[in-house]
């Protein structure tokens, strides 16, 4: 709150009206709230560290199994 009590004091000094210094300090508020913390983006690597290792593992299956369908083309044909 202190952030918010600092811009609107600010705002007031250089001579902004108050109801637009208030706009300006509930937008910066609300805004604010939205911002990702570090420990939300330490999650988020987290996440895509397992998701990484998941499509791996699916592309190395994938990759398997063409490898076993060509291989039989081949033998049969």
């Amino acid at each position: 709150m202190d952030v918010q009590l600092s811009l609107y004091s600010a705002l007031l000094s250089i001579n902004v009206p108050e109801d637009k210094a208030m706009n300006v300090v509930t937008a910066l508020e609300r805004d604010m709230q939205n911002l990702a913390t570090k420990q939300d983006v330490g999650l988020l690597r987290q996440d895509m560290e397992r998701l990484k290792l998941e499509l791996t593992v699916r592309m190395g299956g994938m990759l398997a199994v063409a490898v076993g369908i060509l291989a039989a083309i081949i033998k049969i044909g």
